[in-house]
């Protein structure tokens, strides 16, 4: 049997079949050993959907988005799609099949909660060109969720909370000490050499940590540019280690000087050698800053908004969780017990 995710897809396709968008299934997945065929799974479901047998193709290859859509091109001919897959997947394989020459169009299977997808919808978003909004209530995992992602990707990730930050120039050293904690000096001392301002650097010998300073009297949206086109730099220099920039509270974004929104996004939308996450608690704002057709930030990203983790998942991570501190526990009712006091708040 297909897991739920696929059958949403396959039953998405059928429709579409059904419909007369298309007369032909092609079913795309992982059969690299006998104990694991996911294609044979697809048409079988297909057929048994009044699906005729001789209008589904199989790829027994599909072993990743891009095998997928290049396969579809150069072994199967196809100059024209529509690619069903999660609404996550969608921009990075239709992105994958247009830069093929692949006529490429999307549709969404059924948008409901699967086991681990917010995993797998950040994962997807950073491997793509696309960015991420990500909003939910302090204490709900944001931060946590990115760092899981993020720590397993091999890819530079330069995060600054905007709560922390005073002003535009301030913000600018901030994301350069950050910048200059993960890259060697010698390795950027080339690229600063190019800032319209230099910055001065030093080595804090109590913290043997790194300070980073400009003169007063700079322009802060000068200083913020020259680090984000550093940034962009990097990216460009090392396509498969882009960075991910991770702005956390970036509602904050207004309080800090006028018409930086607007001065931001005239930046960041020259770039395409980074992906950016921005993190919000406060949903109306977030909301407002990337939802408001005349916001600057209008539709800058992917927005995704993360609630409780679900209980039966919750559940399982606190029993594993207290089992481990021996036999004798009960861990079940505990676990239950938590589950209905905090209602499945992680930080009560």
């Amino acid at each position: 049997e297909p897991s739920p995710m696929l059958k949403d897809r396959l039953d998405k396709g059928i429709e579409l079949y059904k419909n007369n968008v298309s007369g032909k299934l092609l079913m795309s997945g992982d059969h690299v050993s006998e104990g694991h065929d996911e294609v044979n799974v697809m048409k079988k479901y297909a057929i048994n959907n009044n699906i005729n047998s001789s209008d589904v193709f199989m790829d027994h290859a599909g072993i990743s988005t891009y095998d997928s859509i290049y396969r579809l091109k150069e072994i199967f001919g196809v100059k024209k799609v529509v690619i069903v897959t999660q609404k996550y997947h969608l921009y990075r394989a239709i992105f994958i099949a247009r830069s093929l020459g692949i006529e490429a169009y999307g549709v969404s299977a059924e948008d409901i909660h699967y086991n681990g997808q917010a995993l797998r919808e950040v994962r997807e978003i950073l491997a793509s060109e696309n960015h991420l909004i990500l909003i939910s209530p302090r204490r709900f995992g944001k931060t946590s969720l990115v760092q899981k992602v993020t720590k397993g990707l091999s890819r530079p990730v330069f995060q600054l909370n905007l709560q922390l930050v005073t002003d535009t120039a301030d913000f600018a050293a901030r994301l350069l000490r950050i910048v200059l904690q993960q890259y060697p000096m010698e390795r950027l001392k080339h690229l600063i050499t190019h800032f319209r301002f230099i910055p001065t650097i030093s080595t804090n010998p109590m913290t043997d940590g790194i300070e980073v300073s400009f003169q007063p009297s700079m322009d802060g949206f000068i200083l913020l540019e020259d680090v984000f086109t550093l940034i962009d730099k990097l990216g460009m220099k090392n396509p498969h280690k882009k960075p991910i920039v991770v702005l956390d509270e970036f509602q904050e974004i207004r309080t800090l000087d006028k018409n930086l929104d607007k001065k931001l996004r005239s930046i960041l939308q020259t770039y395409n050698h980074a992906n950016y996450i921005f993190l919000g608690s406060q949903e109306s704002m977030m909301q407002e800053i990337f939802e408001k057709k005349k916001s600057p930030f209008y539709h800058f990203g992917y927005l995704m908004k993360l609630g409780k983790i679900p209980q039966d998942d919750f559940y399982e991570f606190l029993k594993n969780g207290f089992l481990l501190l021996g036999e004798d526990m009960d861990a079940e009712t505990i676990g239950r017990s938590i589950l209905s006091f905090t209602n499945c708040h992680p930080y009560y």
